[in-house]
């Protein structure tokens, strides 16, 4: 199946051997990632990236996230897979290092984002005894720690969490022990 130039300035014409089953729209998607993986250049990509930043302060690109109708979450995606696998060429990623707020682990960021408005409320309120509702900044701070609590339960919290949390001020594991024990005391 030979798919219609989206663009007519690329002169480019990717020859799909498809089965007829597959619709046209999915043809022509597939035929746009492919053309956009093989001439797209990593700089291009890059400063995509560094707009993105510009405009919204940060580069936790949504990995849906389209930029000038280009698919950069994905590719942000791509660049730290590529840096788990060991296959990142170092001057890439010492560019990408270079942009204020990058992070290679996303998940272990936003971890340390929500640690950290414990900790902020913890030398608030001189403890990190924080109420199931509460919210701040947006963050449903008191069901994060919840979750802090059962992940511990099934037995999948590192040792570095289980540290950091208990270093803060009056983290309890089982907060309804604790609170027996104060008001019984």
């Amino acid at each position: 199946m030979v798919l219609p130039q989206p663009n007519p300035a690329v002169p480019t014409v990717i020859d799909l051997d498809l089965p007829e089953t597959v619709s046209v729209d999915f043809a022509a998607a597939l035929r746009t990632r492919l053309v956009e993986a093989a001439t797209a250049s990593w700089e291009s990509w890059y400063g995509l990236l560094r707009q993105y930043l510009l405009r919204e302060g940060h580069t936790a690109v949504p990995q849906a996230w389209k930029e000038d109708g280009r698919r950069l979450g994905s590719w942000v995606a791509n660049q730290r897979q590529a840096q788990r696998d060991g296959l990142l060429p170092a001057s890439r990623r010492a560019r990408l290092e270079t942009l204020p707020g990058w992070v290679w682990d996303t998940l272990e960021a936003g971890w340390d984002e929500w640690y950290e408005a414990v900790a902020e409320f913890a030398r608030s309120h001189g403890h990190s005894q924080v109420p199931r509702g509460f919210v701040v900044r947006g963050m449903a701070l008191g069901r994060w720690v919840g979750k802090q609590r059962d992940a511990l339960g099934r037995g999948v919290m590192s040792a570095e969490r289980v540290a950091r949390l208990e270093a803060l001020p009056g983290w309890t594991w089982e907060p309804l022990e604790a609170e027996w024990e104060e008001g019984f005391g």
